[in-house]
């Protein structure tokens, strides 16, 4: 949790560069585009207290047992319910209670079924009875249930860049450029878990993609 809060802080630093941004309400133009002019804010920084981004930090003991040992979790999700940390250094994911109660481990590093090679990110899912590990190098997603020892595999078409829960039962793929014109020629796509269905949406401006495609033939 200290470490969310951390990173979250260091988002709030960078954001007290446009502190006319932030103080001037914004003007309601629907169908237009705003821009919005931050030289002003990288010209005029100021400090920021820790009270002006989060009303307290909480501080959770996470039970340890012999089995394993975090060495590093930079990938935390925290939940209502649970809390999910993805070790990518030894690409582990633990599941634990809100209260820092152990759960147990979310899959392991492998190649067979509801193993994993990476880590790249980690998802929970609103209603918190999944966990959604994408794994980027075999461009796959493995879903564990919090609540029982099931899985299900979901292989993504093109080269994602990230996956995360949508909703409880749908997946949201997002691609970066280059690979999603010379992949999917789509910046984003839905998967229904319970039908298996992958629906990509948001397809690329013709533009962008005959420049990418004339540069990564």
């Amino acid at each position: 949790m200290f470490v969310k809060l951390l990173k979250y802080f260091c988002v709030c630093l960078i954001l007290t560069g446009f502190p006319t941004l932030i103080s001037q309400p914004i003007p309601n133009r629907p169908g237009k585009l705003e821009v919005f002019d931050i030289t002003e804010g990288f010209l005029s920084p100021r400090n920021i207290m820790l009270s002006e981004v989060c009303t307290g930090i909480e501080y959770i003991r996470l039970e340890t047992k012999p089995d394993f040992f975090i060495k590093r979790f930079d990938i935390v999700e925290i939940g209502r319910k649970f809390i999910v940390i993805a070790d990518t250094r030894d690409y582990q994911a633990f599941l634990f209670h809100r209260d820092g109660r152990f759960v147990k481990h979310l899959g392991k590093i492998g190649k067979g079924p509801g193993e994993f090679v990476s880590c790249y990110n980690v998802s929970l899912s609103p209603d918190e009875t999944s966990v959604a590990i994408f794994d980027a190098s075999r461009q796959r997603v493995i879903v564990y249930q919090t609540g029982s020892s099931n899985y299900q595999e979901v292989t993504i078409n093109g080269f994602a860049n990230e996956v995360v829960f949508g909703s409880d039962t749908h997946l949201l793929v997002s691609y970066n450029y280059p690979a999603s014109v010379t992949n999917s020629n789509f910046q984003f796509a839905w998967i229904d878990l319970a039908h298996n269905d992958q629906n990509s949406f948001a397809q690329v401006p013709e533009s962008i993609r005959s420049r990418v495609i004339s540069k990564y033939p």
